[in-house]
């Protein structure tokens, strides 16, 4: 470590330089900070001239002979007397120029040893040079790199001698000052009580990312740059004068809308780069004179642009007041969640700086001088959105992480960045809500890829085709079930005979008729009776409780009603209600022997209603017609190349509309359907088994179910979907095997069983995959809660129309239907059905899922993703089903409980699951609670039954223990570190230590300690990442593990 010399000053660190400081520490070696510019100079130069002018340069500015090592009470400033500047000079080609560059920009410096600064000579050829000059932040920022650039051109120019020129102003002369200043605690009281009361219960506003923020996060990053359009430039200038504000207004303000757009939220806070040269004495110092604030701006009236640009305006007049209370001191005060990688306060920043390429006085005699300005790819928050103005010129420049976003979201960004503030500068009376984002060509796009191909449809409704393939395949095995099975001419003819029977019993054209029976062949001639007598039939689980059933037989309408022998007394009585049973024969109709039934059904007769549940607890029936349910036929057909020879496993429960849709699709082939008995459907072994017995083709199965499942051998099993819940990556590589076609399929009821699929590549899969694309004949649309398409990779709700595929609507709920099923603004004369799902077009113009819009979870302001936590969990082999659920306990303390489904409980450690998830998301997205279970609660449909998981149990909860009941004497030590860091507060089992008030430099003193005291090197990362001390020694004694081990390899 540096020691210093006689000869050298200590000073005190200004508040901004401290924040660098702990920024470096916290992450090492990484050139994040570091501030580069090149000149290109073509023309004579003199090196030695130009070397000594460097010397003249570091001389004058005490900022740049400073260095930062660290003493017991923390870094200090180390002002170095004058010497030399730190040069290099080299030969270089053309072609290494941009790879010379950006290494020299990207190599880190020391912050103890120093210099903190860096001039390197490249040599092109005789009259051709380019002088790369790099620093790091925390001794210079815009302003200083300007003074740097003028003072050593100048001093070039004038081959000035030492002492010639008048002195610079006292950098360290102005710390002194400044540090007094902020420290004064009168003063400093008052400015953070305004931050806490302008700051209360900030929010997170998470851009949208094509990844997580990982557990152990980095500073990777990129750039996209553009240059705006002339002509937008002027427009936004005018804007600027005819408003009074200033050009930084105008663009803050567009921020705001692109972010609030972008992420769904009112509130937006933007970190905002403040200047501290206010005070004459800051004139000409080179240094580092910024403070980070925080803008915070409403937008939940949806404002006007011009209204906006006055929001904002008041925020920069507070900070003429405020502006200085350092950014770290308000962190502190306000204690928002701390994570490493993740930015307190904001995760989007932006900055209005001028572009040193207009830098006044960039000249030399007989030589041009052209800025160049060397990209480090790193990145210091998730989005720094920074313009440079170069007066009749601004580029836009992105600084992004790419541990988040991936380049094309960036570039997408950038263009509807400019597009707002194109039609801003045009009509400043836009409200946020009606700024447009998109370009035309991306709406075209976004319409093109909701699109389904055109498929001609047979207009005859689907039994009058089953009937057809009836004739020709008679003998054919139409289904089986169990020990029996029904060839296609005796299912033809008992369901002809059964629709005898309904309209002889007084069924009229389009009556619902209530199916109530298990899944048997029964069944399936109910469902086909119903439609040839022209009726529409709702299928009701004979098992639910008699009140609910009568509830639905009321609302249905249902005046006849199909059931067995054995199941009529589970069927209620009604006024005027006709029960038929299907095991019967019943009296004989005249028209037995007669002519075919006429036809009374059309493409546009209901063909059956089934109901779900509604958000008000009671049930709704959605009503699909003969067209929508052929539409999903014909498309599945398109899918899967269904012949006469598969045999199509249906294990989904009556009640649920897949099993509509695969009866059909089956029958409407002429393919055989295998039922899946309700015994059989409660083993996975069972299962298995009949799916090896019957030779099945095809299987449609929950992700729930795949879980439980082995996934093979089934030697015939050629096509398989997975549908209804989310897919984890896991379950993919466990069954996409060689052989077979798997599709991840998304429909909801509403949009007759499906319409969407994506079919999963035979590749190792790290992410869910897509629902895909439409299918034939559908429409699909994401939009913003105001109805504007969202830009890829930007979730909205998913809207699903097409002519034919739609619900009718809900029975007997005109009011409801109307509010769900709205016009189509895009395809005139047509509907859309409002899903309530979230999703977003991907790069590559597929749809992924996001969950439910009313689902979302937050928890302390950080948004949640369940099914990535649950995708993580399934990836431990024991885990069959996992759910993650927020959970408030007694103590009014919101937490996340982790339910896993495991063949043994008892013997899966709760701590293996911690690790495994910790790995894949942040920490703050890691369970504190495990529920173990033998299996999770189901739905009749496979999902998990998050209404049916248990309460966890008050231990499970997080009941603390008392202070000093310690597992361990390396527990009670940390613990005391704790302590002694944190003014000897009580520390108990579980708690955090930014919980407990630390803030980011006691977390630096807790690490410091840990590596003095018990000899572990500790990081600071893992402290954010693990903050309890149980997670703390948990790490060092690996770290202590792992240094005894090593010790005694070198033995």
């Amino acid at each position: 470590m540096k020691t210093p010399n006689a000869q050298e000053q200590r000073l005190p660190l200004t508040h901004g330089q401290e924040q660098l400081w702990f920024l470096d520490r916290l992450h090492p070696q990484q050139p994040v900070y570091n501030v580069p510019l090149a000149l290109r100079v073509r023309g004579p130069l003199d090196p030695a001239r130009l070397r000594a002018a460097a010397d003249r340069v570091v001389a004058r500015h005490e900022a740049l002979r400073v260095s930062f090592p660290e003493t017991d009470g923390g870094p200090v400033q180390l002002l170095a007397p004058p010497a030399p500047a730190h040069w290099q000079e080299k030969d270089a080609a053309e072609s290494e120029l941009d790879h010379l560059l950006a290494a020299e920009a990207a190599r880190p410096f020391s912050l103890r040893e120093g210099p903190l600064h860096r001039f390197l000579l490249l040599r092109l050829g005789p009259d051709d040079h380019v002088l790369s000059l790099v620093f790091h932040h925390i001794v210079v920022d815009g302003t200083s790199l300007g003074l740097v650039v003028s003072d050593l051109l100048e001093d070039y120019r004038d081959g000035s001698a030492p002492g010639t020129r008048e002195e610079a102003p006292s950098w360290s002369a102005w710390v002194r000052r400044r540090r007094e200043e902020v420290d004064e605690p009168g003063e400093l009281a008052a400015g953070l009580d305004f931050w806490e009361q302008r700051l209360s219960a900030l929010p997170v506003p998470e851009l949208p990312a094509d990844r997580l923020r990982g557990s152990a996060p980095s500073t990777r990053g990129g750039h996209v740059r553009r240059v705006l359009p002339p002509a937008l430039v002027a427009g936004l200038r005018r804007l600027a004068r005819s408003r009074g504000v200033s050009l930084f207004v105008v663009l803050a303000a567009a921020v705001n809308v692109l972010v609030s757009r972008y992420t769904g939220e009112d509130d937006i806070p933007l970190g905002v780069p403040l200047g501290e040269r206010g005070d004459p004495a800051a004139e000409g110092v080179v240094g580092h004179f910024v403070n980070m604030v925080v803008f915070r701006t409403d937008l939940s009236d949806d404002p006007t642009f011009a209204e906006l640009l006055d929001r904002v305006l008041d925020q920069t007049i507070d900070l003429h007041d405020y502006g200085w209370v350092p950014f770290e001191r308000v962190v502190e005060r306000l204690r928002p969640v701390r994570e490493a990688g993740r930015n307190p306060l904001f995760q989007v920043s932006v900055q209005l700086v001028a572009d040193p390429a207009a830098q006044d006085g960039l000249h030399l005699p007989d030589a041009s001088i052209e800025i160049v300005s060397p990209r480090i790819p790193q990145s210091r928050f998730d989005l720094a959105v920074n313009f440079f103005d170069a007066g009749d010129r601004i580029t836009l420049d992105l600084e992004y992480s790419t541990e988040l976003f991936d380049a094309w979201r960036i570039e997408a960004l950038a263009r509807h960045l400019t597009t707002a503030l194109e039609a801003v500068a045009e009509e400043p009376g836009l409200r946020r809500s009606a700024v447009p984002l998109l370009t035309a060509a991306e709406r075209e796009e976004l319409l093109r890829a909701g699109t389904g191909d055109e498929l001609p449809l047979p207009a005859e409704p689907l039994h009058v085709r089953i009937a057809r393939t009836a004739a020709v395949r008679g003998d054919a095995v139409a289904a089986v079930c169990g020990d029996e099975q029904i060839g296609y001419a005796e299912l033809e003819r008992r369901a002809d005979r059964l629709a005898r029977r309904l309209r002889a019993a007084g069924l009229r054209a389009g009556d619902v008729v209530a199916v109530v029976l298990e899944k048997d062949l029964h069944a399936l001639v109910a469902e086909l009776a119903v439609l040839k007598a022209g009726g529409a039939f709702a299928v009701l689980d004979p098992a639910q409780p008699q009140a609910r059933l009568a509830l639905l037989l009321a609302d249905a309408d249902a005046r006849l009603v199909i059931t067995r022998g054995r199941l009529r007394d589970a069927v209620p009585p009604g006024p005027d209600r006709v029960t038929v049973l299907v095991d019967e024969p019943g009296p004989a109709t005249a028209s037995e022997d007669d002519e075919p039934l006429q036809e009374w059904a059309t493409e546009h007769s209901a063909a059956y209603v089934l109901y779900t549940s509604g958000s008000t607890g009671v049930p709704k029936g959605v009503v699909i017609e003969h067209a929508a349910l052929t539409c999903f036929v014909e498309g599945y057909r398109e899918v899967f190349p269904f012949d006469p020879e598969d045999r199509l496993l249906q294990f989904s429960a009556l009640t649920f509309d897949m099993a509509q849709g695969e009866i059909f699709t089956a029958l409407t082939v002429g393919a055989t359907l295998v039922l899946v008995p309700a015994d059989t459907a409660r083993s996975p072994g069972e299962l298995a088994r009949l799916m090896r017995e019957r030779e099945v083709t095809y299987a449609g199965l929950m992700p729930a179910l795949l879980a439980l499942l082995e996934p093979g051998p089934y030697p015939h099993l050629r096509h398989l979907m997975a549908g209804g819940d989310v897919l984890a990556a896991e379950l993919v590589n466990k069954w996409n095997l060689p052989g077979r076609l798997m599709v991840n399929m998304y429909g909801p009821t509403e949009a007759a069983v499906a319409c969407a699929h994506h079919v999963c590549a035979q590749r190792t899969w790290t992410t869910v995959p897509p629902i895909g694309r439409p299918q034939h004949n559908r429409l699909l649309y994401a939009v913003d809660r105001w109805g504007n398409l969202v830009p890829r990779g930007i979730p909205g709700e998913l809207l699903i129309g097409g002519h034919t595929g739609l619900a009718r609507g809900y029975l007997g709920a005109p009011g409801l239907t109307d509010e769900k099923f709205v016009p189509d603004v895009w395809g005139p004369g047509e509907r859309v059905y409002r899903s309530g799902d979230l999703v977003s077009w991907n790069a590559e113009h597929a749809l992924e899922f996001h969950g439910r819009r009313d689902h979302q979870v937050k928890l302390n302001g950080l948004r949640i993703e369940p099914g990535e936590i649950e995708s993580a969990l399934l990836r431990h082999p024991a885990v069959t089903t996992a759910a993650v659920v927020p959970h408030t306990s007694a103590d009014g303390a919101r937490r996340l409980v982790g339910y896993v489904g495991t063949p043994e409980p008892a013997a899966l450690d709760t701590g293996e699951l911690r690790r495994i998830v910790g790995e894949a998301v942040p920490a703050y997205m890691v369970p504190s609670v495990w529920v173990l279970l033998d299996e999770l609660p189901l739905t009749s449909s496979g999902k998990v039954d998050r209404r049916r998981l248990p309460e966890p149990e008050p231990d499970r909860e997080g009941a603390r223990p008392a202070a000093g009941q310690w597992r361990s004497e390396l527990e009670s030590q940390v613990a005391a570190i704790f302590s002694a860091v944190l003014g000897g507060a009580d520390i108990r089992p579980g708690q955090g230590f930014f919980d407990l008030g630390g803030t980011s430099f006691q977390a630096m003193r807790v690490v410091g300690r840990i590596q003095k005291q018990l000899g572990a090197e500790l990081s600071t990362k893992t402290l954010y990442a693990h903050p309890t001390v149980e997670d703390v020694t948990a790490e060092v004694a690996r770290l202590l593990g792992a240094s005894r081990k090593e010790g005694a390899t070198d033995v």
